[in-house]
């Protein structure tokens, strides 16, 4: 084992630096590949990963666990870590230092380093724990967005030819600073709130899942508030499309579930054509809530998704008798198709229209082919002629 005086005496620790990438400048600093360092210093580089071995690497930089420890994810449930009390779901929310998966940047932060940070000069640059989170997409400090070599931006990045430079931030730190439209950074914030790095901005829905989750949740509402029933992958956009998607997803999360179900509304509103069932109405939101495979059924945000969506569909979409939604009969729907009115009331087509006309009992200014009827009218005929 290699002692920290014989080693990286010069490298100086930063507050909100993960243990893992303070092990990448540590090997940086002397020339070794990640796991040359590990054989060095007695340990994997995975346990540095997992969060294991803060207190060797705090040793070497003469720091105290508590302070590496203080924004390294540690390994908790199988597929899951901690960051400051929040659940990540590792990798899907984390990016470790991996080869191909570059970390992003704040080239005003790169910048700061280089300029006014101590020891090696090569080594000053440091990862913030922030910019590791793969929904984050700019800097809170400077309201600007992220770098990052590989993520497809190119009206923000543009150093594709230093890609192969080892050092995570090099070109990184010579990209533009371009600031961010305040109503496009909500979502970021968000998520940044919940780990303490700003203040927090509760949104009660969201607050009730683990960070991972409400960060996917985001990315679905995105695509309901601007898509619509049609898939979009938040995640293969430009930093400067998903932010902005993102934040209009968040807003549908605010007054919950009030402004979800206006959008829905307009969902079934501009479904034009006969009477549609769920899926066409709701269409890529209804697949992503309806999703049964034994993977993703314990997702809670999921799962409240798929309540707000059924009361929905309960007082809006006219279901015909025996349809199912969610694989669940649908008899407690308030309307009915015209087909599952007529199974009600016990008559033709052309008499049921007849009758209830005649009762009082028929909507103005509804267009039955496509809203149905109220099943209370349905069965409201049925009674009345019952009775004669």
């Amino acid at each position: 084992m290699v002692a920290a005086s014989e080693t990286i005496r010069g490298i100086r620790f930063h507050e909100g630096e993960p243990a893992a990438w303070l092990m990448v400048r540590m090997a940086e600093w002397l020339g070794d590949t990640v796991d040359e360092f590990a054989a060095k210093i007695g340990f994997p580089f995975a346990e540095a990963r997992r969060g294991l071995r803060n207190a060797e690497l705090a040793g070497l930089v003469g720091k105290t666990p508590e302070a590496v420890a203080a924004w390294t994810p540690m390994e908790a449930a199988s597929g899951k870590s901690i960051l400051r009390g929040q659940v990540l779901r590792m990798s899907w929310d984390w990016v470790h230092p991996t080869p191909g998966l570059p970390v992003q940047a704040c080239p005003t932060c790169l910048r700061t380093d280089l300029a006014e940070g101590e020891g090696p000069k090569d080594q000053r640059p440091f990862v913030r724990a922030w910019w590791c989170l793969r929904d984050i997409s700019h800097c809170q400090k400077h309201g600007t967005y992220l770098v990052g070599k590989g993520r497809p931006a190119p009206d923000v990045d543009g150093h594709r030819d230093l890609d192969d430079d080892p050092r995570f931030w090099y070109g990184l730190h010579m990209a533009p600073a371009v600031q961010v439209p305040d109503a496009d950074r909500m979502a970021d914030l968000y998520l940044l709130g919940r780990l303490g790095v700003v203040q927090p901005t509760p949104v009660p829905f969201l607050d009730r899942l683990d960070i991972g989750e409400a960060s996917s949740v985001i990315s679905w509402l995105a695509e309901l508030a601007t898509v619509g029933t049609k898939p979009l992958d938040t995640r293969a956009m430009t930093r400067v499309d998903a932010m902005r998607v993102r934040s209009l997803g968040l807003a549908l999360a605010k007054d919950w579930p009030n402004r979800i179900n206006v959008r829905l509304d307009e969902l079934l509103e501009a479904n034009e054509g006969p009477r549609r069932g769920p899926n066409s109405v709701y269409g890529r939101f209804y697949t992503r809530v309806y999703d049964i495979r034994d993977s993703k059924e314990d997702h809670a945000g999921r799962k409240e998704l798929r309540e707000v969506l059924w009361d929905h569909a309960m007082r809006r979409i006219p279901f015909g008798v025996g349809e199912r939604m969610y694989g669940i009969e649908t008899d407690e729907s308030e309307r009915v198709s015209v087909a599952g009115a007529v199974d009600i009331a016990g008559v033709p087509k052309c008499d049921f229209l007849r009758f209830a006309e005649s009762f009082g009992l028929m909507e103005e200014g509804v267009d039955v082919r496509r809203f149905g009827v109220a099943r209370s009218v349905a069965e409201a005929v049925r009674g009345r002629l019952l009775q004669r």
